[in-house]
């Protein structure tokens, strides 16, 4: 075992390739940390406090990312990787939505998000 400055060195290089070899078996890991950080970023999460609103409508949890129009491919790829989610673009603004509202997207990205979100969130 190597001791002082080098020995820290050589163990966060030994972390940090242990890391990636890991990403590359399961890119998911990753996927994330880039979807926990387009959140904190442009993103919200919205959880109603009732289940219905005053018409009696029921209201459904909400991951919403904001992009600029020319990142809708991105948008796209999130999508298909995620196998779900709707994109909303908007009529007077030159940014889109991507909405994922189905109970099984919502699980997906709870459990990718787990753990990886920078700001303090309930």
């Amino acid at each position: 075992i190597v001791k002082g400055r080098l020995g820290k060195i050589s163990k966060s290089l030994f972390n940090h390739r242990l890391s990636h070899s890991l990403a590359k078996n399961n890119p998911e890991i990753l996927l994330g940390h880039y979807l926990a950080g387009l959140i904190e970023g442009d993103g919200s999460l919205i959880v109603p406090k009732t289940i219905r609103n005053q018409k009696g409508k029921l209201l459904y949890p909400v991951v919403k990312i904001t992009f600029v129009e020319k990142d809708a491919p991105l948008a796209n790829k999130i999508k298909e990787v995620l196998n779900g989610g709707t994109l909303v673009y908007s009529k007077n603004s030159k940014y889109l939505d991507l909405l994922f509202q189905d109970l099984n997207s919502i699980q997906k990205i709870a459990v990718l998000l787990n753990g990886k979100m920078r700001t303090p969130k309930i």
